[in-house]
């Protein structure tokens, strides 16, 4: 299977218990790699950067919106790295699903309404990476800033209007970038190289979103 070729990427749900919506993730002593992966997205996805100057909403669906971008993109690569990438992609999806299950129980959703919102959020995320596949293995790019716009924000204008979605598209299209050019086998083991805050910081300057965008 070609490492760009991510059509057939099919993951299945499966649903168990979760913890605080930023989870309180905590690895074992000897965590899995998808815990490793999972583990270091978290705690990319929870960078102001996203809410302060993306204006992305500070809330459960805008966190879980910027958490799913993280986690679409590292399924997306895995899936190209062969049967043990995909078995950690399958595993990092469980996690994150197992993850939202407790965020919902700890904030007040009650037990016969947890599995209808799971499945709701997982759909979400089913589409959310479709159309990261369309966009960076189809060739596709105008699908993303569409998506982002609709499913990110939802409703709610950007603080700064489509000057806020372009910033965020530019870090989306550098996160992609970042898996796609790291080698296999750091992937594999658990190493994941990706752009530090202030890197994100400068790329959402004014004239650095435009040169992106263009």
């Amino acid at each position: 299977m070609n490492e760009n070729n991510h059509d057939t990427v099919k993951i299945r749900m499966q649903a168990s218990a979760w913890s605080r919506f930023w989870s309180r993730f905590v690895a074992a002593p000897e965590p899995s790699l998808a815990h490793q992966l999972y583990e270091r997205l978290v705690r990319h996805a929870r960078f102001p950067v996203y809410y302060d100057a993306c204006g992305v909403p500070d809330t459960p669906e805008g966190r879980f919106e910027i958490l799913a971008l993280h986690v679409g993109l590292a399924v997306r690569r895995l899936y190209g790295l062969g049967q043990d990438g995909e078995a950690a992609g399958q595993a990092l999806f469980d996690i994150m699903i197992a993850d939202l299950d407790t965020n919902l129980r700890e904030l007040g959703v009650g037990d016969l309404s947890v599995g209808k919102q799971v499945k709701r959020l997982a759909g979400q995320f089913y589409a959310r990476l479709a159309v990261l596949n369309e966009a960076f293995d189809d060739g596709r790019i105008e699908a993303l800033p569409v998506m982002i716009r609709s499913n990110v924000y939802g409703s709610a204008m950007p603080p700064d209007g489509p000057q806020s979605v372009d910033r965020l598209v530019a870090i989306v299209r550098t996160l992609a970038a970042s898996f796609d050019h790291q080698p296999k086998d750091d992937i594999l083991a658990g190493r994941l190289d990706l752009p530090d805050e202030h890197d994100l910081i400068a790329m959402t300057a004014p004239q650095a979103a435009a040169h992106a965008r263009a």
